[in-house]
């Protein structure tokens, strides 16, 4: 699947959930290869993508690093990998775990 553009804004919806109601945006500022990951990140990642049943794939060849502004006056980092389908998905647990549409 393709990569975002950095300093684009793209449309993020809420676990998932592809709903008005659920959508969100984000603004890309990064994108890491993998093997240039920083250590949290790759943390992060490894213990979430070992989940039984997990969305996301066995491996992951970037990192996209945005600004997300699910939270109305609060802009927080979201980082997104690449799920089993070759899409985008948020590694956040409540916070900042969207599905990253790239058009």
């Amino acid at each position: 699947m393709d990569l975002p553009n950095i300093n684009q804004i793209y449309d993020c919806y809420d676990d998932g959930k592809i709903r008005e109601s659920r959508r969100y945006q984000v603004k890309v500022k990064d994108i890491i290869p993998f093997d240039k990951a920083p250590e949290d990140i790759l943390e992060e990642w490894d213990s979430i993508s070992k989940y039984p049943g997990s969305l996301f794939a066995s491996a992951t060849d970037y990192f996209i690093i945005a600004d997300s502004y699910e939270q109305e006056n609060i802009v927080t980092t979201e980082v997104f990998a690449r799920t089993v389908d070759g899409g985008w998905f948020g590694l956040g647990d409540y916070w900042n775990c969207g599905l990253l549409i790239i058009k």
